[in-house]
């Protein structure tokens, strides 16, 4: 029996001459074994040949334990990083099963249950560090879906039974042979904008489209490349989950995966950009340090990290607090440069993020910017044009905000033809069509919309596909919810034609038009946070559903790129029904109550997207249906904001 044409695409990086080469190395959050699923034997480094055993003794299970078939789906329901995570993808693509991500940060307990309803699956897997909760709230809720413990699954094929059973079994009974590029890789759910998160299936095709895109847009097509990926970012998210899926099927890669990220991670990535060992202590000179990044240099080391602005606040605090542990001099980061790509996405780039790049690691950042639905990217600041270029297109969106009523432009770079393309329209909405999907002029904000390398569709339907992909008009996706313009570039292009003239587009990105909140670099929906503040409320301060409404809204404050999280508290006093008081006022005792404290008290309580930055009372406005009125509430927000500052507060 053949092996399918998906398999074939990771033959080639683990097959000959490539099976010995370390492939993974893991870094865990303590040294003790149980910081891993991975028992009793902690493992913290994986060649080829290791990892592709390891994923053939999981194909081994899926398939003749747990029945899965082509198209069934597993849900990963752990609660970090992990090498296990890993081997299960790639023993995915031996089975033509599909893996669905659960969102570890953030996820209450049902969303977990309408993951593993919506997408169907017919096993849960787990690990020794999944909550216990949300493996009890499955169990419950959901009866028929089977639940197992990667463990377990380690164990089949450790004994002499096992063995014979997992590893002496053929690959033609093991492997699903009829698996192409239509066929759905993995499902991944986006943050949910408007309240349910929505299942984004993602083929095979999508990711070779991935790979290729990426490997043009970072220069790295030169196969003797050594493309290393230094991801702490959670495997739950399309980012994570898109360099992985590269990383596998591309001979000479070296994977380094943290099972979360922690402080250890800036000296972690100064040893491997020095080509040092994790225990080496890191040189405190430029002398030292620049032979040893020479020699990397010459075997043409390209180590990428995606990261979030968030990081680089971080590092900042960590180095002007002198916390930055085993790294005598935070200018190694400086002096690593030349073989260390940050690739930053997730959040604005603004003024602030980019000297603190300058200023750290000297040199100025790459942006990606893209979707779940597109398969991570569409489009990037340019690789091939000079540190002052790029410096300049940000500025050039910066200076939009000096002008009065503007605001600013986050500058996200440019398409990758012949693999995304990208407009920027005055309209979405194919009921008018004196503006759908009109391409605005230079400076004119519109919707950002895209096509080139789309999701094959939702989880929930043709008609939530429908909404979001427009294959009448040609095939474009209208779903991003972002609002930006298009500048052409400084510099003109020899050889170009057309309305620029041979120059290119600059791409900017200025607001989003759904609710969404950006924290750590994800995305959390407005009506998620609000829920999840609610019950916190009712349970914390005694408080009867209907004494009081609630809503949570985002913006930058304090941050360029990280939103605060605001709350307005509409509550009814006690007083308001009268000396009888039938228990659903509130008094003014509890009133003090919640003011003094429901900041402090969620932040140890509630989900990271969901913790307050603010709390004011006030009335929560509505439209006509009913329905929290989101603009009006972030309207009279920023008008809060504003007599706070005028005032001095």
């Amino acid at each position: 029996m053949p092996l399918s044409s998906a398999l074939l695409d990771y033959l080639p990086a683990f097959g000959p001459p490539h099976e010995d080469e370390l492939f993974l190395t893991f870094y865990p959050v303590s040294s003790s074994s149980s910081a891993s699923c991975h028992t009793p034997a902690f493992k913290t480094t994986w060649s080829r040949r290791e990892l592709w055993e390891l994923s053939r003794r999981f194909a081994y299970v899926l398939t003749k334990q747990a029945k899965l078939k082509k198209g069934d789906c597993q849900v990963h329901l752990f609660a970090g990083n992990s090498a296990e995570d890993v081997a299960l993808r790639l023993a995915s693509v031996m089975t033509g099963t599909v893996p669905v991500t659960v969102n570890w940060d953030s996820d209450p307990l049902d969303r977990v249950v309408f993951k593993v309803q919506s997408s169907r699956a017919k096993v849960v897997l787990i690990h020794a560090k999944t909550p216990l909760e949300q493996v009890a709230e499955v169990r419950s809720k959901i009866p028929g879906v089977a639940v197992m413990a990667v463990e377990d699954m380690l164990e089949h094929g450790r004994g002499e039974e096992g063995q014979q059973a997992a590893d002496v079994a053929s690959d033609e009974d093991l492997f699903e042979s009829d698996l192409g590029k239509d066929d759905t890789r993995i499902i991944i759910y986006t943050s949910g904008s408007s309240g349910e998160p929505k299942g984004v299936r993602l083929s095979y095709g999508n990711y070779v489209r991935n790979r290729e895109t990426f490997e043009a847009f970072l220069l790295l097509q030169d196969p003797a490349s050594r493309f290393t990926p230094f991801l702490a970012n959670p495997l739950h998210h399309t980012n994570s989950t898109a360099f992985t899926d590269w990383a596998l099927r591309r001979p000479g890669t070296h994977l380094h995966l943290f099972e979360r990220y922690t402080t250890s991670y800036w000296p972690a990535l100064a040893r491997l950009a020095l080509g040092l060992p994790r225990s080496a202590p890191l040189p405190s000179t430029p002398s030292v340090a620049q032979p040893l990044v020479t020699a990397q240099q010459a075997s043409k080391l390209h180590l990428v990290c995606p990261t979030v602005s968030r990081h680089f606040d971080f590092l900042e605090s960590l180095i002007e607090e002198k916390k930055l542990a085993d790294v005598p001099n935070p200018d190694v980061l400086k002096w690593v440069s030349p073989v260390v790509t940050f690739l930053l996405g997730s959040a604005p780039v603004g003024p602030a993020t980019v000297q603190r790049l300058l200023k750290y690691v000297g040199h100025l950042p790459v942006v990606r910017f893209g979707s779940t639905e597109t398969c991570l990217q569409v489009m990037g600041t340019p690789t091939d044009v000079s540190e002052e270029e790029r410096l300049h297109a940000f500025q050039r969106g910066w200076a939009v905000g000096e002008q009065p009523g503007e605001e600013p432009g986050f500058y996200v770079g440019r398409p990758h033809p012949p693999y995304t393309e990208v407009m920027v329209v005055e309209g979405i909405d194919p009921a008018a069509p004196a503006s759908y999907l009109q391409e605005c002029r230079e400076g004119q904000k519109g919707f950002i919309v895209t096509r080139g390398n789309l999701m094959t569709g939702y989880v929930q339907g043709e008609a939530a596909t429908k909404q979001a992909i427009h294959t009448e008009a040609g095939g474009w996706y209208t779903n991003l919810g972002d609002v930006g313009f298009w500048l052409w570039d400084g510099e003109r292009r020899e050889g170009g034609s057309g309305a620029g003239g041979g120059r290119k587009k600059d791409f900017y990105w200025v607001t989003r038009t759904s609710n969404l909140l950006i924290r750590g670099g994800t995305n959390y929906s407005y009506e998620q946070i609000t829920r999840e503040l609610t019950l916190f409320t009712e349970e914390r301060y005694g408080l009867l559903p209907g004494s009081f409404a609630l809503a949570a809204v985002g913006l930058r404050v304090g941050s360029e790129h990280e939103d605060d999280c605001l709350v307005t508290i509409e509550i009814q006093s006690a007083e308001d029904h009268g000396e009888g008081n039938d228990g659903r006022g509130v008094s003014k005792d509890k009133r003090l109550e919640v003011e003094k404290n429901f900041v402090r008290d969620a932040k140890g309580c509630v989900s990271k997207g969901a913790q307050p930055s603010r709390m004011r009372w006030g009335a929560v406005p509505r439209n006509f249906k009913g329905d929290v009125n989101w603009r009006v509430l972030e309207a009279d927000w920023k008008a809060t904001l504003a007599q706070d500052k005028d005032s001095g507060k």
